[in-house]
């Protein structure tokens, strides 16, 4: 709301213009990116191989 605001009040400075608007623009598209970054990112690898799985799966294995 303040930004809008100042756009108004800058008008007739167009060097004020510029840089307000590539502060929004940026505002805007970096939070963008982060999320279609971290909705790319891969989920974490089992670290864990189908031996340890069923070893763990037994009824004579330990709890931790």
């Amino acid at each position: 709301m303040i930004c809008f605001a100042q756009m108004t009040e800058n008008q007739s400075d167009p060097d004020g213009l510029v840089g307000l608007l590539a502060v929004l623009g940026l505002g805007c598209f970096a939070p963008w990116k982060f999320f279609c970054w971290l909705r790319k990112s891969s989920n974490i690898p089992d670290h864990w191989d189908d031996q340890v799985s069923a070893d763990i799966a037994k009824d004579t294995a330990t709890s931790l």
